[in-house]
């Protein structure tokens, strides 16, 4: 049994975690750990988890106890568009995220949740470079498609050339997703919040700046990247 379906069955209203339960969440989850107590999850719905886990066909099921396993389950992981990977993350991390804060006050549990994005974002941004060959801005350019993978966004490119990139995004299903389980509060959190490290972990000599989103009420996102000197 893979983490998702094991979280979908966990997913009963009202959840008490006992504390070595909950401690291996907060692992596979990649936030920090409460020590000391239960841990207590919001509800999450069983059919809106159940819409979300795409469902393995009998063959990959049979697979899941042989020696390639693992190799399925990766492969099942790549295939799920980003959107959807970053609604199942939302529904766990927001109940984790308000119980630090019962914990730890509404400032230290959003820095510790801010620096843990930061990081992921950082690591993701390895990964693009790895995936695009390269961190020049041509090499960034290039990759600009997979932003909108899934259809998550939709962009205008202003401006390209060897020294500077320019993209509005004019639609943001990452936005939209949040507002729809009214987690507009986090949203930026989760979500934009991760533009500057990603760009960090690409290429630190590439500076990314972004004066409006979406996601605060704008019409559109300015996306500008610079090579610097």
């Amino acid at each position: 049994m893979n983490a998702i379906s094991y979280l979908a069955r966990m997913a009963t209203p009202g959840l008490t975690l006992p504390f070595p339960v909950g401690m291996v969440l907060l692992v596979l989850l990649g936030q920090p750990p409460v020590t000391g107590r239960d841990m207590t999850l919001k509800p999450l719905k069983r059919k809106r988890i159940k819409d979300l886990i795409t469902i393995k066909n009998k063959s990959a099921e049979a697979a899941d106890g042989s020696e390639n396993g693992g190799a399925e389950m990766s492969q099942d992981i790549n295939s799920v568009d980003l959107i959807v990977r970053r609604e199942i993350e939302a529904l766990i991390a927001v109940p984790l995220i308000e119980a630090y804060i019962e914990v730890l006050g509404n400032e230290k549990a959003r820095d510790v949740a801010r620096d843990v994005i930061k990081n992921l974002a950082i690591e993701a941004g390895k990964m693009l470079k790895l995936f695009a060959g390269g961190d020049t801005m041509e090499h960034l350019q290039k990759a600009l498609p997979l932003f909108a993978q899934g259809g998550a966004l939709e962009f205008d490119i202003i401006e390209t050339t060897d020294r500077h990139a320019a993209v509005n995004v004019t639609r943001c299903k990452f936005a939209e997703m949040y507002k729809k389980h009214g987690l507009e509060e986090y949203g930026f959190l989760l979500g934009c919040g991760r533009d500057y490290a990603l760009m960090e972990g690409f290429n630190p000599d590439i500076k990314f700046t972004r004066t409006r989103t979406i996601m605060e009420g704008a019409e559109f996102c300015d996306f500008r990247f610079e090579q610097k000197k």
